[in-house]
């Protein structure tokens, strides 16, 4: 019992001295931990992510329009494609977009437009492509020792068509 006691007590002064020696979460301290939407396991709310505009324009850029339940605060593992065997990922880990900051519900827009630039050539009119996105939304304050923003999170994937170049 003493020995379960004085583990307990190391383990909370470890965790004030660590926060104490870092202070709070900075805006670029944070990072996005999801959870998934709907009937999934430690559901957080409603799903309905969705692109609504996407195209590759000249200049190798992909712009898109992406809604979420609530204004979209991260992206992530964000990959395209093209059916001319051309393939892009833009993000592997989750990265903050709209204006969020480590605090609750500070996302900007509900509908949120972005430009990313890619490394093949724009395809031309008429090429068919593929988005691959987990979109994070309703991100809660992070947690004082980690930093860890919790959001609600989906896999959204888009095809469409190049419409001009």
């Amino acid at each position: 019992m003493k020995q379960t006691y004085f583990i307990s007590l190391l383990v909370f002064f470890f965790f004030i001295i660590l926060k104490k020696t870092y202070g709070e979460c900075r805006s670029d301290d944070c990072w996005v931990d999801g959870y998934g939407c709907g009937n999934m396991p430690r559901a957080r709310g409603r799903c309905g992510a969705q692109v609504l505009y996407a195209n590759l324009i000249s200049g190798n850029k992909l712009n898109f329009t992406i809604s979420a339940p609530s204004a979209p605060g991260a992206f992530g593992h964000f990959t395209i494609s093209d059916d001319l065997g051309n393939w892009h990922r833009f993000l592997k880990s989750p990265m903050i977009v709209n204006g969020q900051r480590c605090d609750s519900g500070t996302a900007q827009y509900q509908k949120y437009t972005s430009l990313w630039a890619f490394d093949f050539q724009t395809p031309p009119a008429g090429t068919w492509f593929d988005i691959w996105l987990t979109v994070y939304w309703d991100c809660g304050k992070p947690s004082p020792v980690w930093c860890d923003m919790d959001c609600t999170q989906e896999i959204v994937h888009h095809r469409d068509y190049v419409k001009s170049t």
